[in-house]
């Protein structure tokens, strides 16, 4: 072993206890072993410390056990058990509106399994099926080839050929005078009927041909017979035909606007051979 070393000089002493003191003015030195060189580096011992070096050498002491010691298991386990207990309560929540949410589809997927059921056993216009020679609602003599419908309630001449259109079916046209006597007698023969003001038709004046015609959705005819009361239609701009029924049932004009009772006509649902 060769110690290398240049000013200031190393002291070796022993003191009492027979220890080794070097002592020297530098903090390093060099030393050679079976030919390589090392450096030593001198450190002071705590009693040699400053007080500002011995303060930061603990406060490195400090944040060294600090990242070495193991957190609290007691508080750590708390914090897991209760992120589980909400994971629960949430997954408990979430499944039982999951359920409700499965109910309430497989109520509608019911429901219209059932409408597609009725669907197929029912036609799509109303009333029109195949068994029943008359829409529901609707009345006919045998050997008749007409359905009616009579209202319970009154309606404008327009509001009434609305509420026919809707069940596939036209305001009255009295194509002839069986037909006046058909829908007068069905009126007379049934106690709700019997006491209505009047009934609507599909008759009006038609200002463009100046002349009273039988109207529909798709069609307007000319009148081939009248039944009109004593001095009627009395009245250019009374537009519409109102079967009377203080007269009788003859037919007056009035005000389109008023409100009657009224009758829908259907063709009768002839079954197929």
């Amino acid at each position: 072993m060769e110690f290398r070393y240049y000013l200031p000089l190393f002291l070796f002493l022993l003191n009492n206890n027979k220890h080794l003191i070097v002592a020297t003015e530098s903090d390093k030195c060099e030393i050679s072993v079976n030919g390589c060189d090392y450096q030593m580096v001198l450190l002071p011992s705590n009693s040699c410390l400053s007080s500002q070096e011995e303060d930061s050498r603990v406060k490195r002491s400090a944040v060294t056990q600090v990242i070495q010691t193991p957190p609290n298991t007691t508080v750590l386990v708390g914090y897991i058990k209760g992120l589980q207990a909400l994971t629960e309560k949430h997954q408990h929540k979430l499944t039982k509106e999951m359920r409700k949410l499965s109910k309430r589809v497989l109520r509608g997927v019911r429901k219209f399994e059932t409408l597609l059921d009725n669907l197929e056993e029912k036609p799509m216009k109303i009333g029109m099926g195949a068994q029943e020679p008359c829409p529901p609602g609707f009345v006919h003599l045998k050997g008749w080839p007409f359905c009616y419908l009579f209202s319970r309630f009154n309606a404008s001449w327009y509001e009434a050929r609305d509420f026919c259109n809707a069940f596939d079916s036209d305001m009255v046209s009295l194509g002839s005078l069986k037909e006046h006597y058909v829908v007068t007698f069905l009126i007379k023969n049934h106690p709700d009927y019997s006491h209505a003001e009047g009934w609507w038709t599909s008759g009006a004046y038609i200002s463009k041909t100046k002349q009273w015609m039988w109207t529909s959705e798709i069609t307007m005819e000319p009148f081939t017979f009248v039944k009109w009361a004593t001095n009627e239609p009395n009245d250019v701009s009374l537009q519409c035909v109102l079967m009377y029924s203080g007269d009788d049932h003859l037919w007056h004009d009035r005000l389109c606007t008023d409100r009657y009772n009224f009758v829908c006509e259907a063709p009768l649902n002839q079954p197929k051979h």
